[in-house]
């Protein structure tokens, strides 16, 4: 276990905030996502006196990911640690292209777009 000022900071702050655990609860079951349960579980195990490492270990997550769910616990409490993961995935379209698109599907017939397919999925 990693005992550096930064970590036993976070230990120390994490002790010193109080759980919620009508909200802990309401949280829980409102998320049926296994990624946030998780994060709810390893908060609860820490309060309940569990180390990082027994957490990480009936989590099955490794410590340096249990210690991203801390700080964003202590950052923004619960509400911070149920929020969902956010991917920025890059367009495949350019600019000009995605214009054409919109133009297309606003001025346009499905049946004038020239499509090869007998279906018009866009």
């Amino acid at each position: 276990m990693i005992v550096d000022g930064y970590t036993r900071n976070r230990t120390f702050q994490l002790c010193d905030n109080q759980l919620d655990l009508d909200l802990w609860q309401k949280l829980y079951y409102k998320h049926q996502k296994d990624y946030v349960r998780k994060r709810l579980l390893a908060i609860k195990y820490l309060y309940e006196g569990k180390n990082r490492t027994e957490v990480s270990a009936i989590i099955d997550c490794s410590y340096k990911t249990l210690s991203t769910w801390i700080d964003k616990f202590l950052y923004g409490g619960l509400d911070e640690l149920v929020k969902a993961i956010a991917h920025q995935v890059p367009s495949r379209l350019n600019l000009e292209q995605q214009l054409e698109l919109k133009r297309m599907l606003l001025q346009q017939k499905p049946n004038e777009c020239n499509f090869t397919s007998a279906r018009q999925t866009l």
